[in-house]
Order: C-alpha cells, then sequence, then structure tokens
C-alpha cells in the first residue's frame, strides 16, 4: 500500500515523477552490472576445479547463515 499511496496523492504526481524516473534508471543499471558479473563469473567458473571451489565456498556460506539465524 505505500507504493500505491506514494504515487497516487492527489496533485503530486509531476513532483514524484522525477524521482521514479531515476529509480528507474538506477534499477537499470544495477540489473545491467548484474549480467555482466553474472556473465563474466560464468566464464571464469568454466573450468572444473574453480566451480567445485565456488559451490563449496557457497555451500559454507549458506550453512553459516542457517546457523546465524537459528541463533537469533
Amino acid at each position: 500500500m505505500i507504493s500505491a499511496t506514494w504515487v497516487a496523492v492527489e496533485g503530486e504526481f509531476g513532483l514524484r515523477l522525477p524521482g521514479a524516473a531515476a529509480d528507474g534508471g538506477l534499477w537499470l543499471c544495477q540489473q545491467l552490472q548484474l549480467t555482466l558479473v553474472g556473465a563474466l563469473l560464468r566464464r571464469w567458473l568454466a573450468q572444473g576445479r574453480r566451480l567445485l571451489w565456488f559451490n563449496r565456498t557457497m555451500a559454507s556460506v549458506l550453512a553459516a547463515t542457517a546457523l546465524w539465524m537459528l541463533r537469533a
């Protein structure tokens, strides 16, 4: 409901439009960066040993996060 209120306030749409456009531009930049990083990482992980260590590291981080959440 917050976003609906933010956009639909009577008479203030023109004031909020530049902010919404800036947010959209930042979102687009972020998506392009994530796409580039993903493509570069995919190429770098094409080697089997790198992929194995990457997966082990990610599994360790996931397990540590789960333990941290259980303790909280």
